[in-house]
């Protein structure tokens, strides 16, 4: 979110209901720019809802991703279509809905996908689901099986989160603790197994929680939920708990993959749903992604990198 000064002091003065949230170790919620604007992280406002407060215009920084990221994802807010920049907004090219950077050689199958922080002091691999992906226990998620609706037992131990034999499940959250925890409105979180997760490329060292490693720093956002983030550029590594302790939730943003920043290589995305949606303050933001989610799994319909709606069938059955 783009603020100026003059805005702060005019939000001050019109929006009586409206505060920063206390936010937790790990969160980005601020930065301050030299031509003297603030950028603030609009998962950190707090308010009965954010609608009509935030006005959303583009992507930035396309260029990065380099498979479009999450632009493919959100496309319109409202009806009102988003601009794709590839850099800086307004002083970069404009990009299409489905632009990728140009080919490179095709990503690896068996490879492990390096992760790491902006900093490097938190580093892990993922290697592709294996025998030992599916001998792992978890209940159903929110992504999945909603809770306000349904029991997330999952008593035949149905393996959710390989729903396709070499892809992990990801999906897109609105939980409240998760936007506090990251500062956005929207985590992009993966399910993977901690059997396949190594802190080296040859998979020799296994993920460890006693002690996390590197500058991992750790806040507990309840009793039995840990989340691990960098204790020295702040991102958000894992949401690691709640019933799941051999699956944990990565931070999709610090998976480095050949493909691009949906890492289609190794993850399989749930285009049916935005997990805790019904509890999320910025409405318009999350329909709009929710509607671009269904656009997008309509498109790509097929594609290994989708989750089938087949999967559904088997939460029916959960019980």
């Amino acid at each position: 979110m783009y603020v100026s000064r003059r805005e702060v002091s005019h939000l001050r003065e019109t929006t009586s209901t409206l505060t920063v949230a206390n936010v937790v170790p790990g969160c980005r919620y601020l930065e301050y720019n030299h031509d003297d604007h603030f950028e603030a992280a609009t998962g950190t406002l707090q308010a009965e809802n954010t609608d009509g407060l935030l006005e959303y215009k583009a992507h930035i920084w396309i260029e990065d991703t380099p498979d479009g990221g999450a632009s493919q994802l959100l496309t319109h807010i409202n009806g009102e279509p988003l601009d794709r920049y590839l850099r800086e907004p307004r002083q970069s090219d404009l990009v299409p809905r489905d632009w990728r950077a140009e080919p490179q050689a095709p990503p690896s199958s068996t490879t492990p996908i390096y992760a790491h922080c902006h900093c490097k002091g938190v580093e892990f691999w993922i290697a592709f689901p294996n025998a030992a992906s599916a001998e792992t226990e978890s209940p159903w998620p929110d992504l999945l099986v909603p809770s306000e609706t349904g029991s997330s037992a999952n008593l035949k131990n149905y393996p959710w989160w390989i729903p396709t034999p070499n892809h992990y499940l990801a999906g897109t959250c609105a939980r409240r603790s998760c936007t506090r925890a990251s500062g956005f409105d929207i985590t992009l979180w993966a399910f993977v197994p901690v059997a396949n997760i190594t802190l080296d490329a040859d998979g020799k060292v296994p993920f460890t929680r006693s002690p996390y490693w590197g500058t991992i720093k750790t806040y507990r956002s309840r009793d039995d939920v840990t989340r691990p983030f960098c204790g020295r550029c702040g991102a958000s590594v894992f949401y690691d708990g709640h019933g799941t302790p051999s699956v944990v939730d990565v931070a999709v943003g610090l998976l480095d993959a050949r493909s691009g920043a949906r890492a289609e290589e190794v993850l399989a995305w749930w285009p049916g749903r935005v997990s805790f949606k019904e509890y999320a303050l910025n409405r318009k933001l999350i329909q709009g992604i929710a509607e671009g989610l269904g656009e997008w799994g309509e498109r790509c319909r097929g594609q290994t990198f989708v989750v089938p709606s087949s999967v559904l069938d088997a939460s029916e059955g959960k019980e």
